[in-house]
C-alpha cells in the first residue's frame, strides 16, 4: 500500500482525502468538498505531504474512523469527550457474589 500511495498525483491524494473525510454540518450530515476546495488543497504542498502519509498508515486510518464514530456517538448521546469516557466504568469485584452480580 505505501508504494501505491507514493504513485498518486497530488490531485488524486486530495480527491481521496475528500471522499474519506467529508465535512459535516452540525447535525452530522456530510457536505461534499467543492471543486474549488479540492483545487486549493492540491497546491498546498505541506498539506499534501501530510495527507499522503496518512493515506498509507493503518493507524492514521483507524484514528480517522474512530474520530467520526466518536463524533456521531457524542452527538447522539448529547455528550463530548473520548468515545468511552463516561460510558464505561471500572470497578473492583472483591468476591464471587460481586462477580455474579456484575455478570447479571
Amino acid at each position: 500500500m505505501p508504494t501505491v500511495v507514493a504513485d498518486w498525483t497530488d490531485a488524486e491524494v486530495v480527491e481521496r482525502w475528500a471522499r474519506a473525510h467529508p465535512r459535516t454540518r452540525s447535525d452530522g450530515t456530510a457536505i461534499p468538498w467543492s471543486d474549488e476546495d479540492i483545487a486549493a488543497h492540491t497546491h498546498a504542498a505541506p498539506w499534501i505531504l501530510t495527507a499522503r502519509l496518512g493515506r498509507r498508515s493503518l493507524s492514521w486510518y483507524m484514528t480517522s474512523i474512530k474520530e467520526r464514530l466518536t463524533r456521531r456517538a457524542n452527538r447522539a448521546d448529547g455528550c463530548n469527550g473520548h468515545f468511552l469516557e463516561g460510558r464505561c466504568k471500572s470497578i473492583a469485584l472483591l468476591d464471587q457474589a460481586a462477580v455474579i452480580a456484575c455478570i447479571v
